[in-house]
């Protein structure tokens, strides 16, 4: 859409920023708030030090998304991983109010308020990314489906259930800091990025840059 003039040109360019600029701003409160749910489940759950450091099965690891190449296909690879984490995150919410935390009400509804920002931000990543021409209809991966109970023990939902909030903390930061430094209708390397300097220039940006 950068060689769209006039008025008309305008206003679909300011549209997209508010709509970037929207998305960016839930990214981060679903950072900030996965970030702390998810230390207050490992406490509730009283699971130790020694969990899993990197994959779980199913669970979208945020070290696969690449520092640099085009900023619109990473926000690609964001969105298909929140739309996972949503999917994954409505099951740690079944299973702290049916089996884990029952009476747990306070708790219950930080994962609710939770589950809700992800979605929103979740559908508004994708619509974004559909206007911008990031995606297109036909690209959308379909959702995995929710895990069975009856398939792992309790102790293995509890370890997945910490680190689909871990993973999720993560890939709303990633979403965040591409949201600002190009946006989704960005289709080259944002900030120079395209040299080996800047790659590694920007991946330090994005470790360091404090949201």
């Amino acid at each position: 859409m950068a060689g769209v003039s006039g008025p008309g040109g305008r206003r679909t360019r300011q549209r997209d920023h508010d709509r970037t600029a929207k998305a960016a701003a839930l990214a981060r409160l679903v950072y900030r708030e996965a970030t702390d749910i998810t230390e207050e489940y490992k406490q509730k759950m009283d699971l130790g030090d020694d969990l899993p450091a990197d994959r779980v099965d199913g669970v979208p690891p945020s070290s696969s998304l690449a520092q640099d190449g085009p900023v619109s296909e990473r926000l690609k690879l964001v969105s298909v991983a929140l739309r996972s984490l949503h999917v994954l995150l409505g099951t740690v919410v079944l299973e702290q109010q049916e089996e884990f935390s029952p009476a747990d009400g306070a708790f219950h509804s930080k994962l609710e308020a939770l589950l809700s920002r992800l979605g929103d931000l979740s559908d508004g990543l994708g619509l974004l990314l559909l206007e911008t021409g990031g995606v297109t209809a036909g690209d959308k991966d379909a959702p995995p489906s929710s895990p069975s109970a009856s398939s792992s023990s309790s102790f293995s939902r509890k370890v997945r259930g910490y680190c689909v909030l871990r993973e999720l903390s993560a890939w709303a930061l990633r979403a965040h800091q591409e949201l600002r430094s190009g946006g989704a209708g960005t289709g080259g390397n944002a900030e120079g990025s395209g040299a080996p300097g800047g790659r590694r220039a920007q991946a330090r940006r994005l470790r360091h840059r404090r949201i």
